[in-house]
């Protein structure tokens, strides 16, 4: 398993080696999706909630508080 995947429901959506491709793959989502899912850092084994991140890019005075 790589460093970050982004989970929906139980499973996996996707994974990958670097923080950046999976919030640029997160971006590229259909936005429900992007809304219902979690980030997850497997090294850290901590995670953000999709809407958290996405609600970030549009209220700049409430960032994304890296992760949980």
């Amino acid at each position: 398993m790589k460093d970050y995947f982004i989970g929906q429901g139980t499973g996996i959506t996707a994974q990958f080696d670097t923080l950046e491709e999976m919030l640029a793959y997160h971006a590229a989502m259909p936005a429900l999706e992007r809304h219902f899912c979690k980030l997850y850092d497997r090294r850290t084994h901590k995670y953000a909630p999709g809407w958290a991140v996405t609600w970030s890019w549009h209220d700049k005075r409430d960032p994304w508080q890296d992760w949980n």
